[in-house]
């Protein structure tokens, strides 16, 4: 079948909100990851080390459309894991058949991508297959943890601007883009000069001219009005004129990612780049630039201003959207994928393997700085109560024992002590010094006992747990007030509902503001019993009207239809952003959750850690 690029657009985001709630979210794959035995399809990493954070659960890096995950391999080798949380078939190509496409694209720019393999039975969730991406952990820091470690280094920051223009031009050069130049997807070597592009999902390349684009982008870095047919070679010269235009300012004033910076962005972010005119950002930059009498950061601020006044065409190649796709190569659509059970079957064959290790040679490193846990792979989707099982480790029972014992001691010298001061002036204060003393000794032994200081991780853990739930909570809450009504209305019904809903709100009197009508027209109209543009764009004869009046008044409903054609277009789109950035932030709301519960569960069996079972322990003679 061949895609008509233009229908694609409804289409193609309906189908995505009817198939997204069918597709697992991070904490499915979370769970499932435990036992890479049981639940990867690849043999090279079945039996795999998943890295964990501290609690014992697997580290996820969660995204907009997937969440990746670190493992080592049985070769030594680390490996990133992308396990998709969203379906992107529907736009007239399969994910593996583009993902296929890809790979032999990339090749040619080995130092900028990473070389990856697709795997269409890749991870099973609850006895179904998922597609997933294994690649090598690239190498670098991401590009906003890069700007803010290096924001008062203003050579680095110029230096990594200039690089981003030599990485557009050899993409261009190559007939690719990315697609979705963002703060996480570009990845930086320390000084700056080398820049690896990772996250591939909206990536263009010769033999996808004609499809739509499967993704808009991160909206701080896409220009507002980027459609699903701005698809082609140029898709990445609005971002890269914002990361530039960012750099520079910020190598002329570091103190503006204080001001400006959330994460999320460099400096920019998408409400700066709808109304760059009322843009606190715009107007900052404007009086840096004039300040320093910066002509570099005054050209590229008036670049980015001229792509935002003049569209998305005047950032993007021109786009072809009346050609159909061409068909792929046999050999890139290729025979299906082997099962999961063929594949297995093959883990024994050292060919197949390395054939599988020559396409990701390169050794580089996706980020750093996560450790792995000792140990094999984890058995089971139940709870794992890692601080009760620190209780019964040897290191513990020594410093338990150490802490009991040195509290004895302390409490004998005490005693002896006031026995000595007995004999003196203080002995009618004999027993309160006795008892002061003692108990401060055993207050002392108390704080820092370790089981107390397990306890108080723990609960600082679940504060923590609660603590980022609420935050995305409320960014979840702030992100849906931010949503436009035009955009909510939009994203609630088809294109031709809301085309219809528009008309439906022109009154017939606005007929009078047609250039040439008679102003008898309207009430011909009213009395025909028409009230507004809807009514009137479903008749073609009207009594008392003559032809070439009904003509126009038929091209007048025509131009509006098409004009709330357009604005539909433009706000299900920003709906779209909206939505994914609400999905994505309401699965980290999930998974945090689901860890607090799972601590709180730990927290209720932990044993009692009051004083009075302190002094149980330290004073067993007593019965307390």
């Amino acid at each position: 079948m061949r895609l008509n690029p233009a229908e694609t657009s409804a289409s193609s985001l309906s189908s995505t909100r009817q198939g997204r709630s069918e597709w697992p979210d991070a904490v499915a794959y979370r769970e499932a990851i435990q036992s890479p035995g049981l639940s990867l399809g690849d043999p090279l990493l079945t039996g795999a080390k998943v890295a964990e954070n501290r609690q014992g659960l697997p580290i996820a890096y969660t995204g907009r459309f997937a969440v990746v995950f670190r493992l080592r391999g049985h070769d030594g080798a680390d490996w990133a894991l992308r396990c998709f949380t969203t379906p992107q078939d529907g736009y007239g190509i399969t994910r593996g058949t583009r993902y296929r496409l890809l790979a032999t694209k990339i090749a040619a720019l080995d130092d900028v991508f990473v070389p990856f393999r697709f795997v269409e039975s890749g991870i099973r969730i609850a006895g179904k297959w998922y597609p997933t991406i294994a690649m090598q952990w690239a190498q670098g820091t991401p590009l906003g943890r890069w700007v803010e470690e290096n924001r008062e280094k203003p050579e680095r920051l110029r230096r990594l601007a200039e690089e981003l223009g030599a990485l557009l031009q050899r993409l261009e050069a190559a007939g690719m883009a990315h697609g979705d130049w963002q703060h996480d997807n570009l990845l930086i070597s320390p000084d700056g000069t080398q820049v690896t592009l990772v996250d591939y999902d909206g990536m263009f390349v010769p033999g996808l001219e004609g499809y739509p684009s499967p993704e808009l982008g991160h909206p701080n870095y896409q220009h507002p009005e980027r459609q699903v047919q701005h698809f082609g070679v140029g898709l990445d010269r609005f971002a890269c004129l914002v990361m530039q235009t960012a750099l520079l300012a910020l190598a002329r004033n570091p103190a503006l990612w204080v001001q400006f910076g959330d994460g999320e962005s460099l400096l920019f972010k998408a409400s700066d780049l709808r109304d760059p005119a009322g843009s606190p950002v715009f107007a900052a930059l404007r009086a840096q630039a004039e300040l320093d009498r910066d002509e570099a950061l005054a050209d590229s601020l008036a670049r980015l201003q001229d792509a935002l006044a003049h569209g998305p065409d005047s950032t993007l190649l021109p786009v072809i959207s009346t050609q159909e796709p061409q068909p792929l190569p046999a050999e890139l659509v290729g025979p299906p994928e082997p099962s999961a059970q063929e594949r297995l079957e093959k883990a024994d064959n050292l060919d197949w393997i390395r054939t599988y290790s020559e396409v990701v040679t390169h050794d580089k490193w996706w980020q750093a700085g996560t450790s792995f846990r000792p140990g094999g792979q984890r058995q089971a989707q139940k709870d794992v109560f890692r601080y009760l099982i620190l209780l019964n480790e040897q290191s513990h029972q020594t410093k338990e024992a150490t802490n009991l014992m040195w509290t004895r001691v302390a409490i004998a010298s005490v005693l002896l002590l006031v026995l000595a001061l007995a004999q003196t002036a203080l002995g009618p204060w004999f027993p309160l010094v006795f008892l002061m003393w003692v108990a401060s000794a055993g207050y002392l032994g108390y704080s820092n006992w370790p089981q107390r200081k397990i306890l108080d991780e723990l609960e600082a853990e679940i504060a923590k747990m609660n603590q980022l739930a609420a935050e995305r909570r409320d960014r979840v809450a702030t992100r849906n007030r931010g949503a436009s009504p035009q955009a909510l209305q939009a994203a609630q019904g088809a294109q031709a509902d809301y085309v219809a809903e528009k008309l439906r709100q022109v009154p017939i009197n606005r007929v009078i503001t047609i250039h040439g009508m008679p102003v008898n027209t309207k009430r011909e109209l009213a009395s025909a019993g028409i009230t507004n543009a809807l009514e009137l764009s479903r008749r073609t004869t009207l009594p008392g009207i003559p032809q070439h009046q009904i003509t126009t008044l038929q091209t007048w409903c025509r131009e509006m239809e098409k004009e709330f054609e357009d604005e539909w277009r433009k706000y299900n789109a920003s709906a779209k952003n909206v939505s994914a950035d609400v999905q994505r932030l309401e699965m980290e709301v999930a998974e945090f959750t689901r860890e607090a519960n799972r601590l709180e569960r730990e927290r209720e069996q932990f044993p009692e850690t009051n004083l009075r079972a302190y002094l149980k322990k330290l004073l067993p003679f007593l019965k307390l």
